[in-house]
């Protein structure tokens, strides 16, 4: 019978492969644009104010923490602090601090690993909780070893630090349910004040808890019964306490709530709008120099708030793409399709073998019902606001949800007599599952951001139907170099068309990149007819941009030659090679 100590294996398992993907993977786009230098400014400067739309910028300053014993030296004059651009701080600190780009990014990455491990252990610890040690045995490989996990976590980002510390919270918000005390209540208060602080959207995490707690209250699904009274004042203590851990990540900040801005105008004229819809014009005046002058605790996190809430819900902010299709307003079957299509069929299968077991066969009905209403309350938020630019925004439900595979061996429903499948089929069944689940995961490493399910074809389709952090977030340059160097076939010219974004020219000198950029002209002519003998490496997010939707179109018939990097495909010119002079040969 497995022990809760071996959910470590897997934990080591993941550190292994983990570390191994940080090595061979290059810089990430957001790495770069946002996360180094929104981190980097809060530590040297403790100042927030060079913050990320989606995320405070807590943990990204936690992750540059091991920065410090690097003597980096960014111009802290540099036009882009002013303006507080972040992109163009980014190249100032990843090329021009003095640092190597590699060390930088070897040492910001490793405090995301060591969360994604926190990660691992809490989905096996809460899969441990619903389903048995077997269960969370399984929960915690199918974590570990998830090419969507891997693709995340050894990343300067906060993505995995949601997804850790939303399930942090829910094993400790149902083991305190269950058997309260007053150290559970603090773990769970703290957990939810840290993913609060790794990404906005948990704040969705305080509408699913009044639900949690309601079923606390019945006697039919909760182990104990709890009152109205003992809910409601557990729930104010939990939100109390993570209330004062997200000031605590802004430093006890106390400050006029647009301090920081660097151009208040546009949120005071939302302020004043909205003053006169409330019918309180007269008080406006007052509004709008309380914003300016009247200090409030955690400032700069308010501040977040409204464009956060616009972010969430901007659909028709720019044209996307799903599917081969472009659209300005977005689709609300997004995510579950990019769910289905990111992950591996064997995890498919093994949660359809968790809903085949008999509900609450493990005596943890309750926590099984909590746990699907957070996943399904939050992917339903998720569909309604048709945001659709990754995969990663699930990140809060992702453990959980992959918690729920462990059903599929659960401890009681491989033992007890009467299922409606035979014990050792069952057995069998999950097996096979999950060896095709680990076979599938590890096919695509070490770029496992590339992975696309096998039952569409593999990565190598993946660029046909997402995009954005999908299928590419600039892992694949240092495998493209290697390519490059022993690339020789005469009558062949390789191009490279790389969307970097402000980092493109930087990153493709650093990586010792020297072949053809593809130029704005010849991207536009090369949709009609592509260039004989040339064959094109083309990054997935240059190959669909939705505002340039024709360019390249000749290749989206084609199938990739190759995957390069995970990112980057190969598509050879169907024209042929260019004719190469007798003595060139």
């Amino acid at each position: 019978m497995p022990q809760r100590s071996w959910l470590w294996i897997p934990v080591v398992a993941y550190l292994a492969l983990a570390l191994h993907v940080s090595h061979r993977n290059s810089a990430a786009f957001d790495e770069i644009h946002h996360h180094l230098p929104s981190g980097y400014t809060a530590l040297e400067r403790g100042t927030f104010w060079m913050k990320n739309g989606t995320n405070p910028p807590f943990f990204d300053a936690a992750y540059c923490l091991p920065l410090w014993g690097m003597d980096l030296h960014p111009a802290w004059d540099h036009p882009s602090l002013a303006a507080q651009d972040r992109p163009g701080f980014g190249v100032e600190l990843a090329f021009h601090s003095g640092g190597d780009l590699t060390r930088i990014l070897s040492r910001a990455r490793l405090l995301p690993i060591l969360v994604g491990a926190a990660g691992v252990w809490a989905a096996g610890a809460l899969g441990t909780l619903l389903c048995g040690a077997r269960g969370g045995l399984l929960a915690a490989w199918v974590t570990a070893l998830n090419p969507l996990y891997l693709a995340n976590a050894h990343l300067v980002k906060s993505d995995v630090a949601a997804g850790t510390f939303a399930a942090l919270t829910a094993l400790a918000v149902l083991r305190d349910l269950r058997a309260p005390s007053t150290s559970g209540l603090w773990f769970a208060g703290i957990f939810l004040g840290a993913a609060q602080l790794a990404k906005f959207s948990c704040l969705a995490l305080y509408g699913i808890l009044p639900v949690w707690f309601w079923l606390g209250t019945q006697s039919r699904w909760a182990h104990e019964r709890r009152s109205r009274a003992w809910c409601a004042r557990r729930m104010g203590a939990l939100l109390g306490i993570s209330l004062l851990t997200v000031w605590g990540g802004y430093g006890f900040q106390v400050q006029p709530l647009l301090q920081n801005d660097a151009d208040p105008a546009p949120e005071l004229d939302i302020l004043e709008q909205a003053a006169e819809r409330a019918g309180l014009s007269p008080i406006a005046p007052l509004l709008r120099r309380a914003a300016l002058e009247a200090p409030v605790p955690m400032a700069d996190y308010l501040d977040s708030l409204p464009g956060t809430l616009v972010f969430a819900m901007r659909q028709g902010y720019a044209i996307q793409f799903f599917l081969g299709e472009i659209s300005r307003d977005g689709w609300w079957s997004y995510y579950p399709v990019a769910l289905l299509l990111k992950n591996p069929v064997g995890l498919w299968i093994l949660l359809a073998l968790g809903l085949c077991a008999r509900p609450g066969a493990s005596g943890r009905r309750f926590e099984e019902i909590a746990l699907t209403c957070w996943c399904i309350a939050f992917l339903a938020i998720a569909c309604a606001s048709r945001n659709n630019t990754g995969v990663r925004y699930l990140f809060p439900i992702l453990p959980c949800l992959w918690t729920l595979a462990g059903r599929a061996a659960a401890d009681p429903i491989t033992e007890a007599p009467g299922t409606a499948t035979p014990i050792r089929l069952r057995k069998i069944a999950c097996g096979l599952a999950f060896a095709l689940f680990a076979v599938e995961s590890l096919s695509i490493h070490p770029y496992p951001v590339g992975h696309f399910s096998w039952a569409v074809g593999g990565g190598r389709q993946g660029y046909r139907y997402l995009r954005d952090s999908n299928v590419d977030m600039g892992q694949g340059l240092a495998a493209l170099a290697d390519f490059e160097r022993t690339f020789d076939e005469p009558g062949w010219e390789l191009a490279v068309d790389y969307g970097g974004g402000n980092a493109t020219g930087e990153l493709l000198q650093y990586y010792g990149i020297r072949s053809r950029r593809i130029s704005d002209g010849e991207r536009a002519m090369e949709r009609i007819e592509p260039r004989p003998g040339v064959l094109y490496a083309v990054s997935a997010m240059a190959m669909h941009r939705p505002d340039r939707p024709y360019a390249f179109q000749w290749m989206r018939g084609e199938r990739a030659e190759r995957q390069v990097g995970g990112s980057l495909f190969l598509f050879r010119s169907p024209a042929g090679p260019r004719r190469v002079p007798q003595d060139a040969k």
